[in-house]
């Protein structure tokens, strides 16, 4: 049987403990010291990954009509109007309408006819919406709306 002596000493020099250690013994320490240490790593490897994206969540894309508007909020307000009144114009029904809104991924509310986007990721909140008027379930008037809020 192969012995390890394991000695211990002082800043001074001194040995302060001596043990005899079993070759066999000292080698399922240092495996078990390694195996924790690996799965502590991977513990907080997996847990910071999924953390990461419990705090900062991916954010959708808007939708493709409210894609590449100016940084100017103002400026950017009127394109969006414009291009909502261009990419649905008069007459169109109430019905086909939502739906299309609804396939770009605005989220369509029930009776209140509009239509509305939002996108936030806790600096910057977004929100694209589209309102219309309507009379005998035909649009009478379509208006886009885009506002943005920081902290």
């Amino acid at each position: 049987m192969k012995y390890l002596t394991m000695s211990f000493y002082d800043c001074a020099g001194k040995e302060i403990f001596s043990r005899l250690v079993h070759c066999g013994m000292l080698r399922k320490f240092l495996f078990g010291a390694v195996a924790l240490l690996f799965g502590a790593v991977g513990f907080l490897a997996v847990a910071g990954f999924f953390g990461y994206f419990l705090l900062f969540p991916p954010v959708p894309p808007p939708p493709e009509i409210g894609r590449g508007l100016d940084g100017n909020v103002v400026v950017a307000a009127a394109e969006f109007k414009r291009r909502v009144a261009e990419q649905y114009p008069l007459p169109i029904s109430e019905g086909e309408l939502a739906t299309l809104l609804g396939q770009q991924g605005f989220e369509v509310a029930g009776d209140r006819k509009d239509a509305s986007f939002t996108s936030w990721n806790y600096v910057c909140k977004e929100i694209w919406t589209v309102s219309w008027s309507a009379d005998a379930g035909e649009v009478t008037g379509v208006e886009g709306f885009y506002g943005r809020w920081c902290l």
